[in-house]
């Protein structure tokens, strides 16, 4: 008998034995999977989105007279620069200091994303219960008119006339384009200097409250370029709390500043660092008597106030003038403007 050849009854013994093998390894394998969805196991799936992601006077007078949704942001790699902080609690991460011209630079591309409840974020560094009242996420193709009053028809502020063509909105940013020497860009959240219509859905900042923003500021040689700020003021029809400069660029440098409804203002320098030319958060809280300021969740001052308690308006301005190395075109964007008060 060839060797190769096995008698009938052995060969039909080994099919049978085979057999029950495989049989018993597919029921193994059924007893594992049923095992693992017993225990409740879940897989977790990337989804992609494609988001969104003063000093003294900031102006002169024109010389003519429901359910909380889930929101998406870009969870980005952070900036080397010693800024770069992450807060869980936040919703928000830090960006990368891409590449910069004497304009500011590109906005930066997100690796990643992330799904964060809008009714969980928190402000950056304050500690505390907060409840959102207030937010602008910039992610339309327009201004929110109902939010924000675009500073136009020649007003002057930081030393430049103000137009509202040069105030835009995509890519999940505010843009603030200084075009010249001669032509601005601003924003205001309520009626500021008698001079413009209050949004009928606009914010006015109590004592108590929190105001965040992000926001990149252009650059020029490493320096903080022309005259961009974001602030706080009173309004017509009160009486003067000051003015809060939370990120001013004076001659080049970040400054974080009050000015006293009289009297000489407080000047005060960010922490060493790049503020300019890559993106960073700003956060504010107003108390009585004083006010602190955080960057990228980092508290970094307490300065003393003579506030009388009346709300302010919040301004966003990308002007011009001799206060920092001059860049034209030059683009102040903004991710988000948010507020909240005490739980």
């Amino acid at each position: 008998m060839p060797r190769h050849k096995l008698p009938v009854t052995s060969r039909t013994g080994r099919l049978v034995t085979v057999s029950t093998a495989l049989f018993g390894l597919l029921a193994g394998l059924t007893l594992v999977v049923a095992h693992a969805a017993g225990q409740g196991g879940a897989s977790t799936v990337a989804l992609s989105s494609r988001h969104f992601v003063g000093h003294g006077r900031h102006y002169q007078e024109s010389p003519s007279p429901s359910q909380p949704r889930l929101l998406w942001h870009h969870h980005v790699s952070p900036s080397p620069s010693p800024s770069s902080s992450k807060s869980p609690s936040s919703g928000t991460s830090g960006s990368p200091g891409p590449s910069t011209s004497s304009a500011g630079g590109s906005s930066p591309t997100p690796t990643s994303t992330q799904v964060t409840p809008l009714a969980t974020v928190r402000p950056r560094g304050p500690a505390g219960n907060w409840k959102m009242v207030w937010r602008d996420e910039f992610n339309g193709t327009s201004l929110n008119r109902s939010k924000w009053y675009a500073v136009g028809n020649g007003t002057v502020r930081n030393n430049v006339p103000m137009y509202a063509s040069n105030v835009s909105e995509s890519g999940g940013s505010l843009k603030l384009t200084l075009k010249s020497s001669s032509s601005g860009a601003s924003v205001v959240s309520a009626n500021q200097f008698g001079d413009n219509p209050a949004p009928s859905n606009g914010f006015r900042m109590k004592v108590g409250d929190v105001v965040e923003a992000r926001i990149w500021f252009p650059a020029a040689n490493g320096k903080v370029a022309n005259w961009p700020a974001f602030w706080f003021f009173g309004g017509p029809n009160t009486s003067a709390p000051g003015e809060i400069d939370l990120f001013e660029g004076l001659g080049g440098s970040a400054t974080c500043n009050y000015h006293p409804p009289s009297g000489s203002a407080t000047i005060n320098s960010f922490p060493s660092g790049s503020w300019a030319g890559s993106w960073h958060t700003y956060t504010v809280v107003r108390h009585a008597r004083s006010f602190d300021a955080y960057v990228d969740g980092r508290h970094f001052l307490t300065q003393r106030t003579s506030d009388d308690g009346s709300s302010m308006s919040v301004i966003l301005v990308n002007g011009a003038g001799q206060h920092g190395p001059p860049a034209y075109p030059a683009t102040m964007r903004v991710d988000y403007v948010r507020a909240w008060s005490p739980a």
